[in-house]
């Protein structure tokens, strides 16, 4: 008997076909809205794969696999069938194309499916148990300044697998994700609701109006197993199940943000500009304030503050010229949180004195834009005063060469130096050769004196050699390939940028013949120009490593090609510098 019901429900499940391969596929509805749960069943007479791949207006989420046996004409035949839960992205008339099922060696199609989606029901949100909405903390802000972009999931039901299934494209900004955003509660008029939430952190590279399209999550609506003509899985199973939960799919939408990104005033000062937007502070710091001429001191400038903290450069130095300046990278302490990026960057400068003498540094001036005041504003350093001694010649010795030629006066009472027994020295009264000593062959004898003359030529040649070997062209050289050996065996890219960055600036170095450790890349391309390389390569290579550190910074995902094409365009940049 219950066997007989079991092969009724199949056969009402899936309808008699003809013997023979077949495929096809159906939903449960053609007419939905925006905020509806589409399920599709593919059918196969026998168990194979589904591409799913060519669907691209729904989300997709597999439910599971369920066989039978059908009766067709007196003889058995195996059916599989596989169910999907599709949420719409968008309103309109949408496609599911039609599907390949491969059974075996064979490849069938299902035909195409049109469904109707309609906008969503114009429910309140506090109406609702569950309802996505997107935030941003500006709608005006200037370029360059951060704001954040929220997107918040606010459930008063239970749910599972909450997942951002269509994230913004974020056309017009440089994006960096916020990690570790932590869940909370809330009311909503006495209602109590958990928010989850996705935020990124915006700068505005441009003016104008910037459109951030909807985002699109999904999640898993946690109920009660029960029989629904919408679920096939809940009636292939005719009903609930003692303890059994299920989760019903559901997509959700926020609503569009518009951003009316407005341009910087003009500067009054004109170029002082840093190009930073925010909130900041400028400290500095001189290690020693007394030196020897030749030797070295660190000067540290730290900008702190909140904004665009991540854009920032290394300030102008104003510094006489017999003092050499070597620019070490800089040091970040940036923290990414809900208020946007905040911290410092210190630069770090070893001095140089060449000759004697006081010499007076700074101030040092950084002009940024408040976002408060609406106003530029510049803050400085003190200046700092640097005294060069003489180097040292080391101490005075006095010679006696000329003691050790003067005769010696005996003084009164001075006994004379004599030798006393001249009987132990080992004198040899006989003058006649040993028998055992052989005579040397001429060949022989010259090849002992040619010896010392190699070693002293060998000695030379490898000092020259090492010499060589020790320019600042070659050890930058070298630093550089080093730096692209380590981009290939990085597997973070943020790790991987930051070796291309290096083997970029390192080979720049090489080209000038200099020692270094940072540049912009418009430094660079004027080094590279005044060091006797074409305008067009050195403009090049300056967009090259321009590219690199917009994408090292933005925060943004490398996937194999992107990774590949940056490895291949600095491997051949830096052979044309070498």
């Amino acid at each position: 008997m219950k066997k007989e019901i079991f092969i009724s429900c199949i056969i009402m499940l899936f309808p008699v076909m003809a013997w023979g391969n077949y495929v096809r596929a159906f939903v449960d509805r053609t007419q939905a809205t925006i905020d509806d749960t589409i399920y599709l069943t593919a059918i196969s007479n026998g168990r194979g794969e589904v591409d799913i791949s060519p669907i691209k207006d729904f989300h997709v989420l597999y439910r599971g696999t369920t066989n039978s046996v059908e009766i067709v004409n007196g003889r058995p035949s195996q059916q599989t069938a596989y169910h999907y839960a599709l949420t719409p992205l968008r309103q309109g008339h949408l496609l599911i194309p039609p599907l390949v099922i491969t059974v075996g060696a064979e490849k069938n199609k299902t035909g195409e499916i049109i469904v109707n989606i309609s906008n969503t029901s114009q429910e309140k949100d506090i109406d609702r148990d569950v309802y996505a909405v997107a935030e941003i903390s500006e709608g005006k802000p200037y370029v360059g300044q951060p704001i954040i972009y929220t997107i918040k999931l606010f459930s008063a039901v239970k749910i599972a697998n909450a997942t951002l299934s269509s994230e913004p494209s974020f056309k017009g900004f440089i994006a960096k994700k916020i990690d570790d955003i932590k869940s909370s509660t809330t009311l909503v008029n006495g209602r109590a609701y958990d928010i989850d939430r996705a935020a990124y952190i915006l700068i505005p590279a441009t003016a104008g109006l910037k459109v951030i399209e909807p985002a699109v999550l999904t999640c898993d609506i946690l109920q009660g197993r029960q029989g629904s003509g919408n679920d096939p899985l809940a009636s292939f199973w005719g009903g609930s199940l003692p303890g059994m939960v299920q989760g019903k799919p559901r997509t959700f939408r926020t609503t569009q943000q518009n951003v009316a990104v407005r341009n910087l005033p003009s500067d009054p000062l004109g170029g002082r500009f840093s190009g930073l937007v925010g909130n900041f502070t400028l400290e500095g710091i001189l290690e020693r304030s007394e030196i020897n001429a030749g030797d070295s001191t660190t000067l540290s400038i730290t900008i702190k503050g909140n904004g665009n903290i991540i854009d920032a450069s290394a300030p102008e130095i104003n510094l006489p010229a017999s003092i050499k300046v070597y620019q070490e990278n800089p040091k970040e302490n940036i923290h990414v949180g809900p208020e946007g990026y905040s911290g410092g960057k210190e630069f770090r400068f070893a001095l140089v004195p060449i000759t004697e003498g006081r010499y007076y540094i700074g101030p040092v001036f950084l002009r940024y834009f408040d976002i408060v005041s609406h106003i530029y504003r510049t803050t400085a350093t003190p200046s700092f005063a640097l005294t060069a001694k003489p180097y040292p010649t080391g101490s005075k010795t006095e010679s006696t060469s000329g003691q050790a030629l003067m005769p010696q006066i005996k003084q009164p009472g001075q006994k004379e130096v004599s030798f006393a027994n001249r009987d132990i020295l080992p004198l040899k009264d006989d003058l006649h050769p040993r028998g055992d000593i052989h005579p040397v062959s001429l060949p022989l004898f010259a090849l002992y004196l040619l010896v010392p003359l190699l070693l002293f030529l060998g000695v030379r040649v490898g000092d020259t050699l090492k010499k060589k070997g020790n320019t600042p062209a070659s050890m930058m050289a070298q630093k550089a390939r080093q730096a692209l050996e380590q981009a290939d065996n990085e597997h973070f890219d943020e790790a991987f940028l930051a070796s291309l960055y290096r083997a970029l600036i390192y080979a720049v170095f090489s080209k000038a013949g200099l020692r270094g450790e940072s540049l912009t890349y418009t430094e660079a391309e004027i080094l590279l120009t005044a060091h006797g390389l074409s305008s067009e390569t050195a403009a090049e290579a300056a967009s090259l490593l321009q590219e690199i550190e917009a994408v090292r910074y933005s925060g943004m995902n490398l996937d194999i090609l992107k990774r590949n094409k940056f490895l291949t365009a600095t491997r051949q940049m830096v052979k044309r510098l070498s």
